[in-house]
């Protein structure tokens, strides 16, 4: 195997693995979001799991399974509006 120069990264490896580490978390997340939406998993099991799993989380992981799980949701609930900017 040949080494690097001390300093030196293969950025490419390094991007795709970071690429990939995103995927899996946000497809964790999501599972995790759709299981508690469904009525799949208890509250118990439900807070304990974000209460261990949100410090590690990046936010824009977050948002990303939020987005994902809530988009697919809310044609089922007719009349919503957003409680942010109260568009509907």
């Amino acid at each position: 195997m040949e080494s690097k120069p001390s300093g030196q990264i293969n950025k490419h490896c390094t991007s795709h693995e970071e690429a990939k580490a995103k995927a899996e978390l946000i497809d964790e997340l999501t599972r995790a979001v759709r299981l508690q939406v469904g009525g799949d998993i208890d509250g118990i099991r439900a807070r304990a799991y974000w209460e261990a799993r949100l410090p590690e989380v990046r936010l824009e992981c977050l948002a990303e399974a939020l987005t994902t799980v809530l988009t697919r949701l809310r044609p089922r609930h007719g009349d919503w509006t957003c409680p942010v900017c109260g568009r509907k």
